[in-house]
């Protein structure tokens, strides 16, 4: 009977710290309050605004969904956005990207204008590709004037401060980072991969970016910056991270740098 006891508590003891750890690493902020909608705020038209932590988890919790605002494009991941006040989203839960979710991305067609603001998160061992502050963004869509203090821990890729794909604008942000990617690609400090429609400028990134394992394609700026007949844009941008990859040799290349296969003009 002793023994059975004995047996119980463990069991309980290791249920209850299992939950405790899975709260630390899964989103899951406490506080969600819908933001408010302006047609005039700041010099711009038609916004939502930001003031509070808990309004931006419930953006990112309801991303892919219809906002009900009084607008033409109406859905979360399609509105223009004003940061009003600096955030941070605390160390408790990881972020959660805005865009993602399990299997699937949402992609931004907006403005989020950030307003010389900050933006601190923490990632978390998610096993999902796209992580950071934006998913996705389309070419539509545009980040401005935001800055993002992060620490980000992924298995996958698209890893990035600002974006994991961008498509779209990225300018005048700066990232200060400390990430760290196991096994996989396209590793940066503001945008995991640059398309050729994509276009950062006037963008700064300090801190620590490290690829462990096979990790290849990490740069400062971007991971990778498409080519072809109409390249990614990158100016006027500026690197004082520490870049580097466990899997940078002489023979395996891995593109390492403050931003492989293009130059960034400074």
């Amino acid at each position: 009977m002793q023994m059975k006891k004995i047996f119980l508590m463990i069991a309980l003891f290791c249920t209850v710290v299992q939950g405790a750890w899975a709260a630390t690493r899964e989103y899951g902020y406490p506080t969600k309050t819908k933001p408010s909608f302006y047609t005039s705020f700041g010099g711009r038209s038609d916004v939502v605004v930001i003031n509070t932590e808990a309004e931006l988890a419930y953006v990112t919790a309801h991303f892919d969904e219809d906002s009900g605002f009084p607008v033409k494009y109406d859905d979360w991941s399609e509105l223009n956005y004003y940061l009003n006040a600096d955030l941070d989203m605390g160390t408790e839960y990881s972020w959660l990207p805005l865009g993602r979710k399990t299997y699937y991305v949402t992609k931004y067609t907006g403005t989020f204008w950030g307003n010389g603001h900050t933006i601190t998160y923490k990632i978390w061992d998610l096993d999902e590709e796209n992580q950071a502050l934006f998913s996705y963004i389309y070419p539509s869509g545009k980040v401005c004037d935001v800055n993002v203090i992060c620490d980000i821990s992924t298995k996958r890729s698209y890893t990035a401060g600002i974006a994991g794909e961008n498509s779209g604008t990225i300018e005048n942000c700066s990232v200060t980072a400390n990430i760290v990617n196991e096994d996989h690609d396209f590793v940066a400090g503001i945008v995991g991969d640059n398309y050729s429609l994509g276009t950062i400028s006037g963008c700064r990134v300090s801190g620590t970016i490290k690829g462990k394992g096979l990790a290849k394609y990490v740069g400062g700026i971007t991971g990778f910056n498409e080519g072809g007949r109409s390249s990614g844009i990158i100016s006027n941008c500026w690197v004082s991270a520490d870049v580097s990859s466990e899997h940078y040799t002489a023979v395996t290349s891995a593109y390492v740098g403050a931003s492989p296969v293009i130059t960034v003009t400074l």
